[in-house]
């Protein structure tokens, strides 16, 4: 028995956005109450080769020097040494559409890869995948799949309705009640609390600023020391209530 396997595996992050946007017609995600993933209805699949991509190749090929990158250092495309590898690369990779013509005819290559991943993807056009991970070569055989989200919409989940009602809060308006006592917490990156949409709705000095850290493993007592996100997570948890259209830079 072969020693080549079917993996359904995620496949790097590289590739999928390469393949996905091959497939951008075909991998729609519903959302909704979506049941996790099913195969790609056109049938495609990722098939990578023994061989070391150019960026990762070691050496060990007679003649072939090595093409990886030293650590720390860019991969040189105009390198005399990666043209060769990648010589190299193309001769086996026309070796094994040679392979598909004669034992998977039905198989059409769509995309080639040799830089960071030495692989091809391939429509199948409804056929197995048994006889691509037997072929030559072939590490891996991974077929396409569309996912789909099982849940888009959290609120009735942790029933944060109830929740607001409990505290006065209008789940329709978002207005507070009289009073909210709400306390909130905000571990982050500080809070400006000069912000309009923070500012204008709280009395000077009604936030209280905790410990503040420099990033550098020292300590700061500036409660200047904010950037963005904190603020903005902030005001996304208890920001002023506002209605009506909404302008940036003058433009509504």
């Amino acid at each position: 028995m072969s020693n080549h396997r079917i993996v359904v595996r995620t496949v790097a992050i590289g590739i999928m956005f390469v393949l996905g946007a091959l497939l951008a017609g075909v991998a729609s995600a519903t959302p909704g109450n979506g049941n996790g993933n099913t195969p790609s209805a056109d049938g495609y699949a990722i098939v990578e080769f023994t061989d070391s991509p150019v960026a990762a190749y070691a050496g060990g090929i007679l003649g072939y020097p090595a093409t990886q990158p030293l650590h720390g250092h860019k991969l040189d495309l105009a390198s005399a040494n990666v043209a060769l590898y990648a010589s190299y690369l193309n001769i086996r990779h026309a070796s094994f559409q040679s392979w598909l013509k004669s034992n998977a005819p039905w198989a059409q290559v769509v995309r080639e890869y040799s830089l960071a991943f030495n692989g091809v993807a391939i429509q199948t056009n409804g056929n197995s995948l048994n006889a691509l991970a037997n072929a030559p070569g072939v590490k891996d055989v991974t077929p396409d799949w569309i996912y789909y989200p099982s849940m888009d919409v959290s609120v009735p989940l942790i029933k944060a309705n109830a929740v607001w009602s409990s505290l006065g809060i209008n789940p329709t308006t978002g207005e507070l009640g009289a009073p909210a006592d709400v306390k909130v917490g905000v571990i982050d990156t500080g809070i400006d609390d000069s912000h309009p949409f923070i500012a204008s709705c709280r009395e000077a000095g009604s936030i209280a600023h905790d410990v503040f850290f420099s990033g550098t493993g020292q300590f700061d007592p500036s409660r200047t020391l904010f950037f963005e996100h904190g603020t903005h997570v902030s005001g996304t948890i208890g920001g002023c209530y506002t209605t009506g259209t909404v302008s940036v830079d003058g433009q509504p």
